[in-house]
């Protein structure tokens, strides 16, 4: 407690002492007091510096982050929005297409909508349309696009239909080839390979035409055209073009392979095609009563 005193009674004492100097002696002191104590002030004064300099560069940053943020996601948009112009101009200039497409012969074309394709392991078999008998379909009828023939109607609803696909392998087609018109048999290549885990992923073998005369003179290029024959498709639909010929290994006719016309790839729209026999007997069996013959 002593030592405390005394040191208190010191400082006071210096106090004391300090404010009674002289006026020059208390201006030297001051003075020494400054000139020692500025370069510490310049220091302080300089990292408060630097710390405003870090503070607006961080502040800057930040902005710039944000700024950043917005344009990516503006870019984002816009490109979403061209994605989606794109495809709006893709499928106007498929639907003008559609409007101008007409066949010869006395023919009635459904348009349909593909509203369902089968999946990753039934990609090339069917898809499904969304229009059925209440719109005048029914089973057996030809299915094609503005390119050619796409497939056949196998069932079909109210509503909707299925169509099978001309690349199935169980889609067989009578046509004729050439200008000359010689007979065949057409039927769906498949798939490039056996019992695939993902159908979708694979392309598909061209159609394979069978049972074509020996004395037949078709060459690669050659259209190849539904011939009437069997009652499933009307006469003179496009199904494609020749692109191999060679003798089958029985020797007794000659085979073909055939590239569809239609692509297969992209069916968004296609037409079922009505004869006029199919529409008076639609009419008939609509007079008595909607009982169908």
């Amino acid at each position: 407690m002593k030592n405390r005193g005394l040191i208190i009674g010191l400082v006071v004492f210096g106090l004391l002492v300090f404010l009674n100097l002289p006026l020059p002696v208390s201006m030297r002191l001051k003075n020494g007091t400054r000139d020692n104590i500025a370069p510490f002030q310049n220091v302080a004064s300089l990292l408060l510096h630097k710390l405003r300099n870090v503070g607006s560069f961080l502040f800057s940053a930040r902005k710039a982050i944000d700024e950043k943020q917005r344009m990516s996601e503006e870019i984002a948009s816009l490109r979403q929005q061209l994605r989606d112009h794109l495809a709006a101009a893709e499928e106007n200039a498929e639907l003008r297409r559609l409007l101008g497409f007409k066949l010869v012969g006395k023919h009635t074309l459904i348009p349909c909508r593909v509203i369902l394709r089968m999946g990753a392991n039934g990609w090339w078999q069917t898809v499904t349309l969304d229009k059925g008998y209440a719109h005048g379909i029914k089973s057996g009828m030809g299915v094609i696009t503005v390119d050619g023939l796409a497939g056949r109607t196998v069932e079909v609803s109210k509503f909707t239909s299925t169509v099978l696909l001309l690349a199935d392998k169980t889609c067989k087609v009578s046509c004729k080839i050439g200008a000359a018109g010689w007979f065949g048999i057409l039927s769906g290549g498949g798939i490039a390979v056996e019992n695939p885990d993902f159908e979708m992923l694979y392309p598909i073998h061209h159609c394979q035409t069978e049972y074509i005369s020996k004395d037949a003179n078709i060459n690669i290029g050659d259209k190849v055209l539904t011939s009437g024959l069997g009652g499933i498709y009307p006469e003179g639909l496009m199904i494609g073009h020749v692109t191999k010929v060679y003798e089958d290994v029985s020797g007794l006719y000659r085979r073909a392979d055939v590239m569809p016309a239609a692509d297969l790839v992209k069916l968004k729209y296609v037409f079922v095609v009505r004869t006029e026999d199919e529409i008076v007997v639609n009419q008939k069996a609509v007079g008595t009563g909607g009982k169908r013959p």
